[in-house]
């Protein structure tokens, strides 16, 4: 079914209201994303019919290398394009490949290795900003923060929007009228990441809902668990989601000294660790041995993986597991639990 065009909004720089929006950048001709007051939905070029041809051969571990994966044999997948432009009458070919691992995560797993040290972040990005307001301007770069912390970030990510019109999420780089490339750099090093592991809601332009772990419905829980991903392939950890009308969410990453976790210390990583219940994780074995690793941590299963043991400088936690790889006990010297 086609999409109704919408009315774009001025673009330029948001305002400080509880539903301002970041347009876009000022002087921008073509949008390939706007918001209308009825219905939110993401506009984006229609592409012309295409046959799409694919080929798979064999390469070595060169590729591997290359590519900084695991040093394994790979099966790549050529996609060639054909593409007839009516319009101008020209033909042309694009070759996207893509790199996939025997031992590439699924996204569950993802979200399980990201898990934990988002929690940690999230949770300190909120001591940190108490009350506040935001605002995003694209030149240059900039999202400020007003309120209880004053903070501006010079350097921020966005990594697109969630709309309930489509019931879709749209990456930013298949939205570059919107963002200047600067701002949509970490989420193309993940689109190149999806590739690479032949994870498409990483690299399809726009992603369903349906299509997502759990069959989100909202869009904040869409743009919430898009930076997840995005956490987890990039290791840039702060997220924040705006509301920038019509019901649709925008995702961004956003970096700042204050934002910068402390290091670990017993009851801050116990707190950390126990999230694994807060958040009702499936995996608690890979997501503590994750977040122990993100945190600069030692981590060794013994030799069934039943128990772990964490130990950092002031830190010891003993980990016990059942057969699913859910945590039975927990414990440290300390006496935090």
């Amino acid at each position: 079914m086609p999409r109704r065009r919408v009315v774009a909004r001025t673009p330029g720089r948001c305002g400080r209201a509880r539903d301002a929006a970041a347009r876009g950048r000022a002087g921008a001709t073509h949008r390939r994303s706007c918001w209308s007051p009825p219905r939110s939905c993401h506009v984006v070029p229609e592409l012309p019919s295409a046959v799409v041809r694919c080929s798979a051969s064999r390469r070595r571990s060169k590729f591997a290398r290359r590519f900084d994966l695991p040093n394994s044999v790979r099966t790549q997948w050529t996609l060639i394009l054909w593409a007839c432009t009516a319009s101008c009458g020209t033909t042309g070919f694009i070759v996207v490949t893509a790199y996939l691992d025997h031992e590439s995560p699924t996204l569950e797993q993802l979200l399980d290795d990201a898990a934990l040290m988002s929690f940690e972040h999230q949770e300190h990005s909120i001591e940190v900003l108490g009350e506040h307001r935001w605002q995003v301007s694209y030149e240059p770069p900039r999202f400020e923060f007003f309120g209880d912390h004053p903070m501006a970030c010079t350097r921020f990510h966005v990594l697109g929007t969630a709309a309930p019109g489509p019931r879709s999420w749209l990456w930013s780089w298949a939205n570059n009228d919107w963002y200047p490339p600067e701002v949509t750099e970490l989420a193309r090093s993940v689109r190149d990441y999806g590739l690479r592991h032949g994870i498409s809601a990483l690299h399809s332009a726009e992603v369903p809902f349906a299509k997502l772990p759990g069959s989100p419905t909202e869009p904040n829980r869409v743009a919430w668990l898009m930076g997840e991903l995005a956490k987890s392939v990039s290791g840039s950890w702060t997220w924040y989601s705006c509301d920038v009308g019509g019901g649709t969410r925008l995702a961004v990453l956003i970096e700042h000294p204050d934002l910068t976790l402390p290091a670990p210390e017993p009851s801050r990583t116990m707190r950390a660790l126990n999230g694994v219940f807060e958040l009702g994780l499936p995996d608690h074995r890979r997501a503590l041995h994750s977040y122990a690793i993100q945190r600069g941590m030692n981590a060794v299963f013994n030799h069934d993986s039943s128990n772990l043991r964490i130990a950092g400088r002031g830190v010891e936690v003993a980990v016990a597991f059942n057969a699913k790889g859910l945590v039975t006990a927990m414990s440290s010297p300390s006496g935090n639990r």
